[in-house]
């Protein structure tokens, strides 16, 4: 240590450590039996260690000038910490952090910790004493400042038993971990996992939140906890809903023996389970009482092979299909100064099939969509008008595989099965456009797409600047064909 002064350590370092300890484990037939241990760290580094200001937020309150977090500890180092038993162990290169800040508590923390360990039984507290319980609880968490962690190069090595021996290891690591905490905010990430038990295999690039965010569900769990139980029937729990901006999980192989059917009889080599994953990513941004108003769900990329034995992907291989390569995306934003909510995105796609999306337009939807009063909220869908919806449709190759499977199911020529689709749209759609002529320009626009596919665009919009409310739908759920005099269609085949 040095540079020690009024209660303050500016660096300190431990050259290494090395423990041996024997802890007690359960045996076979549930008895406890000592079982050693081994730990074991490299060089620990440390700086700015405010030791006189950890005490006082342990016996203190806080002060006229205690009004922003302060520093607890600086930047901390421990390299090369491993600990084994004679079974297994992990280990990682090496642990860091930024350091720690905290704010001083209203009530000393040794206070408040004896308060919470003295309590027994929630159940047995009135509502004014489990409010204050769990007011304790969350004014640890209101103490935090800003602190993160890493980890780097960790590894685990655990034995797995097989019928009675321990012939198999799991074999895990990990290229780095981090979190980083201010107040009741958190971002977390994963990187690099890879777990490995002989032939079956897990692979990660990252999974990952930020700005997870349990603000609103403390402060509802306060309120809560003040009530009765007959009032709580009533009581909004959506408020319980933490918010976060991106939650990520992207880069996974997943290649693993299916678990065995005890039901069934053995059939020698075990099924697998395999898939993998581009990217899977949903944002949620803006909440308004604890609903996200900018939201954002996609997944691009899930590639399924197509199982040789499997009867439930017989059409696929009939297809000639080795593999199924799946995307979607969801995407939504609400306008608070226009009230309208826009969909940005609604899609489905997949490799050698194309795309299908849809967006539109929403209008009326006010605050009050968004109240934590029930009656409130579903009185503002009476509100709510659609202006405008826009359907896309990208051809990859989709149409052809249709045909083809469309020959296959009637025992026809890919040839036969496209002139008889050809012809069959064809008439139904000039069918349609004599019953409705404001139906011409997309029945003319679907048939062209259907003669030769590439991308049929169609947008529906409202006649009325405001749109179509639950009213004009209602009226039209015995006959949707009377709206067509209320939008306007434009059509495109290109």
């Amino acid at each position: 240590m040095s540079d020690i002064a009024h209660g303050r350590i500016a660096q300190y370092t431990i050259d290494k450590t090395d423990i041996d300890a024997t802890i007690a484990a359960s045996g076979g037939n549930g008895a406890s039996q000592p079982k050693p241990m081994t730990m074991s760290t490299g060089e620990i580094k440390g700086q700015d260690v405010d030791v006189a200001y950890a005490a006082r937020l342990y016996t203190e309150t806080a002060g006229p000038d205690d009004k922003e977090a302060k520093q607890v500890y600086g930047p901390l180092s421990v390299r090369k910490l491993s600990m084994s038993d004679q079974s297994g162990g992990f280990s990682y290169e090496e642990l860091r952090s930024d350091g720690f800040s905290a704010k001083m508590p209203a009530q000393p923390l040794v206070e408040t910790l004896a308060a919470i360990t003295a309590v027994q039984n929630i159940d047995d507290l009135t509502s004014e004493q489990r409010q204050a319980y769990f007011g304790k609880v969350l004014s640890i968490f209101g103490m935090i400042g800003k602190s993160n962690i890493q980890l780097i190069g960790l590894k685990i090595d655990a034995p797995e038993k097989v019928s009675g021996t321990q012939d198999k290891r799991s074999i895990a690591t990990i290229d780095r971990i981090e979190m980083q905490i201010e107040g009741y905010k958190t971002d977390f990430g994963l990187h690099g996992l890879s777990i490995a038990n002989g032939e079956d295999k897990v692979l990660m690039e990252e999974a990952s939140i930020k700005a997870f965010d349990w603000t609103l569900p403390a402060e509802g769990l306060s309120k809560a906890a003040a009530l009765e139980p007959d009032e709580l029937a009533t009581f909004p729990y959506r408020q319980f809903l933490p918010s976060f901006e991106r939650f990520r999980i992207s880069g996974l192989d997943f290649d693993t023996s299916a678990p065995e059917k005890t039901d069934e009889p053995a059939t020698g080599k075990p099924e697998r389970i395999k898939f993998a994953l581009k990217n899977f990513e949903t944002v949620l941004k803006n909440p308004v009482n604890g609903i996200p108003t900018d939201f954002e769900n996609k997944m691009e990329d899930l590639v399924i092979p197509v199982p040789e034995g499997s009867s439930e992907f017989a059409e696929a291989r009939a297809l000639g299909l080795k593999e199924l390569t799946l995307s979607y995306a969801l995407s939504s934003a609400w306008d608070e100064k226009n009230s309208s909510l826009a969909i940005r995105q609604i899609s489905v796609s997949g490799k050698d099939f194309g795309r299908i999306e849809l967006s539109g337009l929403l209008s009326g939807i006010t605050k009050e969509f968004f109240s934590f009063d029930v009656a409130n909220a579903y009185a503002a869908l009476f509100s709510v008008m659609g202006r405008e919806i826009k359907f896309t449709w990208k051809d990859e190759g989709g149409v052809a595989l249709l045909t083809k499977l469309y020959a296959l199911q009637n025992n026809i020529s890919e040839a036969q099965a496209r002139t008889t689709l050809t012809l069959g749209a064809s008439f139904l759609m000039q069918q349609l456009a004599a019953e409705r002529p404001q139906l011409r320009g997309a029945t003319d626009a679907l048939a062209a797409f259907v003669l030769k596919p590439g991308t049929l665009t169609v947008t529906v919009k409202a006649k009325n600047p405001n749109g179509l409310g639950i009213f004009d739908l209602a009226a039209a759920s015995q006959d949707p064909l009377i709206l067509l005099d209320k939008v306007d269609i434009q059509a495109a085949a290109e």
